[in-house]
């Protein structure tokens, strides 16, 4: 199949058109970045009597570097929430796609539909649009959980403070919940996330958009297929020939199963050592 554009002809299969443009990948960029950190430095506070946590303290050339390091991430942090907040607000056009990222009633059918085709009940997946259901829950999800993270960070930063405003078990519940959040958004981004955007079949060994905002026209025809008609009909429509080894091992990778075997199994294992290991220490 061919997608004709005013300036070329490019095949579906070779063919890029940009998905997040460079604010949003700065965006990306800064949460990654900040959320990184945060976890390595604050799992070595953590689980500091694990064998592992000796070496990144010294990795940090020393705790009070490691600490310091943690709260310059969180300031990153808010850094990154606050751009992407402005951003949200200077760029909301309401007779056009409006936030993306609001959740709506199509969301719920899609998962009605998306869950009946897993299920083998329907014949064809659902009729994404921009972004699927799941990734809009990730993405409140992370929200939810750096509202969390935020203000029990500030009350653990800032204990002298609190304690004019909060008991002691109050404080303790905000550690409590400041470290199992940091958990769960461990497990959500090293499992779910990594896995969906970087480790899954049609994209392995990654995903670009990240990196250069472009997507194939392939893949975005059959993770999105709402987006890719509406694409398509604009005018300006131009896509780009792709470029670089990405596409090509990505397309090998989605049609050999045995290459889909080594890859889950050595991940399967990843999720398994990662609940072993975190688990019983959260609940301890």
């Amino acid at each position: 199949m061919e997608v004709s554009s005013p300036a070329s002809t490019v095949s579906q299969g070779d063919a890029v058109v940009e998905r997040w443009n460079r604010q949003e990948r700065w965006q990306h960029g800064l949460l990654a970045l900040s959320t990184a950190v945060l976890i390595i430095t604050g799992f070595a506070i953590k689980y500091r009597h694990t064998f592992w946590a000796p070496g990144v303290v010294a990795a940090f050339g020393g705790f009070r570097n490691l600490f310091y390091a943690h709260l310059t991430a969180a300031v990153l942090l808010f850094i990154s929430i606050a751009y992407h907040l402005v951003y949200l607000v200077c760029n909301y056009r309401p007779r056009r796609d409006g936030w993306p990222m609001m959740p709506t009633w199509q969301d719920v059918r899609d998962c009605i539909h998306h869950l009946k085709y897993l299920a083998g009940l329907e014949k064809e997946r659902p009729h994404f649009g921009r972004y699927t259901y799941l990734e809009k829950f990730e993405y409140w999800a992370v929200g939810w959980g750096i509202v969390i993270m935020g203000i029990s960070g500030l009350v653990l930063w800032f204990p002298e403070i609190a304690g004019r405003w909060f008991p002691y078990w109050v404080i303790e519940a905000f550690r409590v919940a400041h470290s199992n959040e940091a958990f769960v958004c461990f497990f959500a981004v090293a499992v779910g996330h990594f896995f969906a955007a970087h480790f899954a079949p049609g994209v392995f060994p990654m995903s670009t958009v990240w990196l250069d905002g472009k997507i194939s026209l392939e893949r975005l025809k059959e993770e999105h297929p709402a987006e890719y008609e509406e694409l398509v009909k604009r005018p300006d429509f131009k896509p780009q020939p792709a470029q670089g080894r990405v596409v090509r091992w990505q397309r090998r990778w989605a049609e050999n199963p045995v290459l889909l075997f080594v890859e889950l199994i050595p991940y399967l294992g990843i999720v398994i050592w990662s609940l072993a290991t975190f688990v019983p220490l959260l609940l301890s």
